[in-house]
């Protein structure tokens, strides 16, 4: 008769099954994260909002109260804050012209206090960390170690270098023609550095620049969406991901007239110049995407390691909105699900050898077309 009483090795034996079982590896979890996620065939896209203008002077008004509100700027004296709300309350004789006069200085010496210690931010704790940024780098090279966190080490670098070629001309319009600020925060955010930001001014910025994203974005799908009308090779249908597609249409070449122009709207660059020029400014800017996308499929960095191994999930939402302007998606209505599902979608996408991104670029601009909510279908060509 065998005996129900199990050895220590039978125990240890069964327990390891069970924790095998039980306890995926890394390259399991990024599998199936990356499985979950690819369910989607199409990117999710909203219409972005048109940000309200209310003038330049109300504008910048009222980003000077937000930022009071929110603690970026010091907020009024308390006495001095009080007479202000008895006087909106219908109370005429609870502020006098000293009271104006000391508002008006008080924003003055606040706003003039966070340009300052924005610039001296640059010249000092930005510089000592580049500093040891770059060390970090050059350690995560030599090891091999690729993903989030060096993403990030290399984005602030690359803003930080972006800030000091804008720090010259700010602070030459801030010397000489300070009284035109607000129209170069409303007309020319990209002289602003990154620490001479408001929030509400960032966030202004933003939804600016993901209207314009959107309407480049649709009208390069129409222009897709007109040429395969005309050839009769494809439908409006969505088209299942991964579908191969010919080889003219994936090179910047047999892109329909016009194309390039908005192809440049949507990576942020300036669409001047021959056609070979932008080409070739177009294929460095996909190219350079095709490079900073490796870091989110990596799973070496130390930041991925231990919780999860998908790194998409390691992206927070302001990281997401940035990674995913740079690649011509809309982000300001959607989700923070909806932003990592983008961005996934994005990453699987077939990749050309030449052109890299491109494909991805035109299925997202086709794909603008069929969103509910968008251009009314008189401004479409069916």
């Amino acid at each position: 008769m065998r005996s129900n009483t199990m050895s220590s090795e039978e125990v240890g034996s069964q327990n390891g099954s069970k924790l095998s079982h039980e306890t995926p590896s890394p390259s399991t979890k990024l599998l199936s994260g990356l499985q979950a996620r690819q369910t989607i065939q199409t990117p999710h896209l909203m219409v972005p909002s048109i940000p309200e203008n209310l003038g330049i002077v109300k504008t910048a008004l009222n980003d000077i109260e937000d930022a009071m509100a929110n603690g970026t700027l010091k907020p009024l004296p308390p006495d001095l804050a009080a007479r202000l709300k008895k006087a909106a309350e219908g109370d005429a004789n609870a502020t006098s012209g000293i009271d104006t006069v000391q508002v008006w200085w008080h924003k003055l010496k606040e706003m003039t206090k966070f340009y300052f210690f924005g610039v001296v931010a640059l010249g000092r704790e930005h510089r000592i960390r580049a500093k040891e940024t770059r060390r970090r780098l050059r350690e995560s090279e030599s090891q091999g170690i690729k993903g989030v966190q060096e993403w990030r080490h290399n984005d602030f670098l690359q803003t930080y270098r972006i800030d000091l070629m804008r720090l010259v001309p700010f602070v030459s319009i801030i010397l000489i023609l300070e009284e035109v600020l607000p129209l170069i925060i409303l007309y020319a955010p990209f002289l602003l550095p990154s620490t001479c930001k408001l929030p509400s001014q960032a966030k202004r910025i933003d939804e600016l620049a993901d209207r314009k994203r959107w309407d480049a974005l649709v009208s390069l799908g129409n222009l897709i969406k007109t040429r395969d009308g005309v050839s009769g090779a494809r439908s409006s249908a969505a088209t299942p991901l991964g579908q191969e597609r010919t080889a003219t249409e994936t090179q910047l070449e047999g892109l329909p007239e016009g194309s390039l122009p908005l192809l440049c709207r949507l990576l942020g660059l300036a669409p001047y110049g021959p056609s070979l020029y932008i080409r070739s400014r177009l294929r460095s800017t996909l190219a350079t995407l095709s490079e900073e996308d490796s870091y989110f499929r990596s799973t070496s960095s130390p930041a991925t390691s231990g919780s999860s191994a998908d790194p998409v999930s390691h992206l927070s939402l302001s990281e997401l909105r940035l990674i995913l302007r740079r690649r011509g998606f809309p982000t300001s209505p959607l989700s923070l699900p909806q932003l990592r599902d983008n961005l996934t979608w994005w990453l699987s996408h077939p990749e050309d050898q030449t052109e890299k991104r491109l494909a991805a670029l035109v299925a997202l601009a086709r794909s603008s077309t069929r969103v509910p909510g968008g251009p009314p279908p008189s401004s479409r060509t069916l």
